[in-house]
């Protein structure tokens, strides 16, 4: 893991473009949006929003590490389970993807699973930085005093921003 962040944080700070594939199930599907004129592409197709968290989080990329060329492509569909996408793992991320961002949280994610497509794409040929995605506040029935650990653990989580200064002083580690 750590020499996966290092590299995604060499291209980002020596000015090289950056590219995210996303794989999940409906709620990246629907709710993730894609970034860059290729990445949209099919999206304008399918007439689902362009507009989401993953373009949100590559508006960020683009005004901390500015590139022309940064792409976030939304490879996820609904109805889709981790068994299927670990099987076919290399036609869902695009070639070349520095992250790798997954969201198979509500729909049988077990560790196994967990382990077998993290494995899988550690095989890839360089493979991607993996972020695993987790939406756990979207219900509205989660917020209930059942949930404070959760709740707390959510709110710390969207603080923490890793700024350029940040990441320099993760490189210089």
């Amino acid at each position: 893991l750590d020499g996966l962040l290092r590299r995604v944080v060499m291209r980002l700070s020596t000015g090289h473009a950056l590219t995210m594939s996303a794989i999940g199930m409906s709620t990246t599907f629907n709710a993730a949006g894609c970034y860059g004129a290729r990445s949209c592409e099919s999206f304008k197709i399918s007439q689902k929003p362009t507009i989401g968290w993953g373009s949100e989080l590559m508006d960020w990329v683009n005004r901390t590490w500015p590139h022309p060329d940064h792409q976030f492509y939304n490879r996820a569909t609904g109805a889709s389970n981790p068994s299927m996408a670990t099987a076919c793992l290399a036609s869902h991320v695009v070639a070349g993807s520095d992250i790798l961002i997954v969201d198979f949280n509500l729909s049988g994610w077990t560790l196994a699973k967990q382990e077998l497509l993290l494995r899988t794409a550690a095989k890839m040929p360089n493979p991607p930085l993996v972020i695993l995605l987790g939406h756990v506040d979207w219900c509205p029935a989660w917020s209930a005093p059942t949930y404070p650990v959760i709740r707390r653990q959510l709110n710390l989580s969207r603080r923490a921003v890793l700024s350029p200064a940040k990441m320099n002083q993760y490189m210089a580690a």
